[in-house]
């Protein structure tokens, strides 16, 4: 529902976190969204909160339905705890499509301690810098959600309806065996 601006300067969500009402946020959401945006979880979390940002609320309608896949996928990515408000503003198919290109030219996700600058890259830079079409990538790496239901990743190697449930048993075990264990811990 949309307030008039006396409404929301009187709310509670204002008296609480007057820095997030921008001009921005005031013009583009609405007072039931932000409301909502503001009782997810995710802000409790002390990796999330500092991305609690005006940017983040005046996109706040989006975001309601963004963020918990964001999130799934930065957990899933293993970099939860090195998020920045882009990596948030950005689609869930711009940063799967930029995970994977990232991990196709064996270039890190998280570089000292933080999120790979790519993720902070608009889309013309990303081309022009560092040669990542990011609207062809998402062509070729088309993110579905539940792709972040898989838990071991085999799935993702299987390419056709022939592979047998046998051969993902042996390179599970394989993986899991001792000797190589040792190698990639002492590796680290």
């Amino acid at each position: 529902m949309k307030l008039p601006l006396r409404g929301i300067l009187s709310s509670q969500e204002y008296k609480e976190h007057p820095e997030l009402f921008t001009s921005t946020t005031l013009a583009c959401s609405n007072i039931t969204d932000i409301s909502e945006l503001l009782k997810l979880d995710y802000w409790q979390d002390e990796r999330y909160k500092g991305l609690l940002t005006s940017s983040i609320l005046s996109k706040s309608k989006s975001m309601l339905k963004k963020l918990p896949i964001l999130f799934r996928m930065a957990e899933y990515f293993n970099i939860d705890d090195k998020l920045t408000t882009n990596f948030l503003l950005k689609s869930p198919s711009q940063n799967y499509a930029l995970i994977k290109v990232l991990e196709e030219k064996q270039e890190p996700l998280i570089i000292n301690g933080k999120l790979n600058s790519k993720f902070g890259t608009q889309p013309g830079r990303l081309l022009s810098q560092h040669g990542i079409d990011i609207k062809e990538a998402i062509k070729r790496y088309p993110f579905n959600e539940s792709m972040l239901d898989k838990k071991d990743g085999f799935e993702d190697c299987i390419e056709d309806d022939k592979t047998k449930k046998s051969d993902i048993s042996k390179i599970s075990g394989l993986i899991n065996e001792p000797e190589i264990n040792k190698k990639s811990i002492g590796d680290e």
